[in-house]
């Protein structure tokens, strides 16, 4: 126990409030997802210490080719984060591969261009789009997408075998 003390002690009075603070928050803040209007209409900002678990699962049900439970859960995800985020794309990527699955390809288009308009940058919802176009046999649209998802993951395995695919369906070999 003495030992114990001694390091209290050591530590700013500011860290060890800090640590005593966070013990038992994981639960807590795992269950908030992004800024949420409370009962008095005050924004709440949430902090994230890991991904929420939604994404998992949301990744987990496709891969088990479950697109309807999916998009249950991507839906009912993005209806609690309302803000841009990391979080917001993964669920909005989610949502264009399960209806895409389901050979929805308007409503996974829209979804994915949702995403892309986000998060510019990031290349996974670009892929999807032009996987989506794939599907439909737009096979230019889908070499458009997959050649701009390479410009921003140049040597990507997966994009350069998802392009080289539609450039022989184009190309009808």
């Amino acid at each position: 126990m003495k030992k114990q003390n001694k390091l209290l002690t050591k530590m700013p009075t500011f860290a060890a409030v800090a640590a005593i603070g966070l013990i038992g928050l994981g639960e807590a803040v795992q269950a908030q997802t992004g800024s949420r209007v409370g009962a008095e209409a005050q924004p709440q900002t949430t902090l994230w210490l890991k991904a929420p678990s939604d994404i998992g699962k949301m990744r987990k049900l496709l891969r088990e080719g479950r697109p309807d439970e999916a998009i249950e859960l991507a839906e009912k995800f993005l209806a609690t984060v309302h803000l841009p985020s990391p979080y917001r794309y993964s669920g909005l990527n989610a949502l264009c591969i399960g209806h895409t699955m389901k050979g929805e390809i308007e409503a996974a288009i829209e979804a994915c261009n949702r995403a892309i308009t986000m998060m510019p940058s990031k290349w996974e919802a670009l892929n999807s789009r032009a996987t989506a176009h794939y599907t439909a046999g737009r096979y230019q649209a889908a070499i458009e997408d997959y050649r701009k998802a390479l410009a921003l993951a140049p040597g990507l395995d997966v994009l350069q075998h998802n392009l080289e695919l539609a450039e022989g369906r184009l190309s009808g070999s």
